[in-house]
């Protein structure tokens, strides 16, 4: 099995309305892709 995680580094400022949805979003997928893609390689 393989997971991931990040530090997203959003949770000192959970009341700091200029970081997005959106930009949260985005590091979630990307890790996600990141976890695919590393997955692909090592099962080769």
């Amino acid at each position: 099995q393989l997971g991931t995680t990040d530090d997203c580094g959003f949770s000192p400022f959970e009341d700091d309305t200029s970081t997005g949805r959106d930009t949260a979003f985005a590091k979630i997928r990307s890790r996600v892709l990141g976890t695919r893609l590393a997955s692909e390689i090592l099962s080769q």
